[in-house]
């Protein structure tokens, strides 16, 4: 008998592309010379197991759904799981390796520039599985968030497959995706969209940021969009509100996995029934708190304390 049978409501978060998070540090980088990494530390990763772990660490029992591949995968699960006993990692285990994803710490211009791994290939028994997972864990969750790429092989309206399913399920959905996943899953009117503001920019061929938000708005009752140290604009159809919360510079360790602990703050604060006030500062407060540790796209809930006090609404 599983140990979640007794699970109680959570969060279900899908996760389809995970990652082994590896910060790497390097002193420089020669161009066709070798070049030899210092210092190495491993995360679990991916935007969704980011918004997992940073929603268990807030207090939320979360179901994380994912692709498991290899050795790096098996690696993962246990690694949130050890830490998390709120957290069950659900999902069909596939052929290859989970992807690894490098951040480069350095004191040069290659400071938090990023390597992504591609993955494992998907066929269509691990898309069906996948699917059939997460029609089982849907009916007991209070929301669901689909956040972050997929592996190659997927469908291209993976997530929107999964907004419909939620609706017929009375389920709220939170999306943070961008390319061909984001276009069709819009098609179907998600709860909430997340980008950050190059990426709705693009989406919608426009550089004024509100011009933008007006446009994703008109796809999902919520749009949250966040602009670097501006921090969130948040709107619905009737009104646009903007939150911020600021560090000093020497504060910061670095901002990879920013956006992922803001959605995970936007989704605790929707479970927990804030009002759109305190909604988006509890997310800049989750954004804010992922600056302040090494741990890549993690935060810790006494940060969060701390900073909520500083959030304000511009």
């Amino acid at each position: 008998m599983s140990k979640y049978n007794n699970f109680g409501q959570y969060i279900l978060v899908v996760c389809p592309n995970p990652a082994v998070d590896i910060y790497a540090k390097i002193d420089s980088f020669k161009q066709g010379g070798t070049n030899r990494i210092v210092e190495e530390t491993q995360f679990p990763g991916g935007k969704g197991v980011h918004v997992a772990m940073a929603a268990a660490e807030l207090g939320e029992k979360v179901v994380l759904l994912g692709f498991w591949g290899g050795p790096t995968g098996t690696w993962i699960k246990k690694e949130i799981e050890e830490r998390f006993p709120s957290i069950q990692c659900v999902g069909p285990e596939v052929t290859g390796w989970t992807r690894c994803c490098y951040t480069f710490k350095s004191n040069s211009d290659f400071d938090d520039a990023e390597l992504l791994g591609t993955g494992p290939t998907l066929n269509e028994n691990n898309i069906e599985a996948f699917q059939d997972t997460f029609e089982k864990y849907i009916n007991n969750s209070t929301c669901v968030c689909l956040s972050g790429s997929w592996p190659k092989g997927a469908p291209e309206n993976g997530y929107a497959n999964m907004i419909k399913v939620s609706k017929t399920n009375h389920k709220a959905t939170f999306l943070d995706c961008t390319g061909v996943q984001l276009e069709n899953a819009i098609k179907m009117k998600p709860y909430m969209v997340h980008l950050n503001k190059k990426e709705v920019c693009e989406a919608y061929g426009v550089n004024d940021i509100k011009e933008a938000i007006a446009q994703l708005v008109k796809t999902c009752d919520y749009a949250a969009v966040t602009d670097g140290a501006k921090g969130l604009y948040l709107a619905d159809s009737t009104s646009l509100i903007q939150a911020s919360c600021t560090l000093e510079k020497d504060k910061i360790y670095s901002t990879v996995g920013c956006g992922d602990c803001l959605t995970a703050g936007l989704v605790v604060a929707y479970v927990r029934n804030l009002n759109n006030d305190a909604l988006a500062k509890m997310a800049v407060a989750c954004g804010s708190a992922n600056c302040l540790r090494k741990d890549l796209g993690m935060l810790y809930a006494q940060d969060v304390a701390m900073l909520l006090e500083q959030a304000i609404i511009v």
